[in-house]
């Protein structure tokens, strides 16, 4: 997700679950960074995962048109996504 990708602009920012609190910081680059990489190692953990299990990894982002990236596994053609709104 591109959300979850990028760390969020420095801050500190305060989570819940809804019993417990947590708060963090991405006020310094090393918090950015290790949020980026956090994210990046288990995007890299479930492709190996995928892989050994012979799984296809298909990246779908919240900010793009789902039909657009799966066009190629359902031999659709790419923009169904927009002709469909238009019909």
């Amino acid at each position: 997700d591109a959300w979850e990708a990028q760390a969020p602009p420095p801050a500190r920012y305060q989570v819940s679950d809804g019993s417990a609190v947590c708060a963090f910081s991405t006020r310094g680059a090393r918090a950015r960074e290790a949020y980026e990489r956090a994210f990046a190692d288990r995007q890299d953990r479930l492709c190996a995962l995928s892989r050994k299990q012979r799984i296809e990894v298909v990246a779908l982002r919240t900010d793009a048109p789902t039909v657009d990236a799966l066009a190629p596994l359902l031999h659709a053609p790419r923009g169904a996504s927009a002709q469909r709104r238009v019909a």
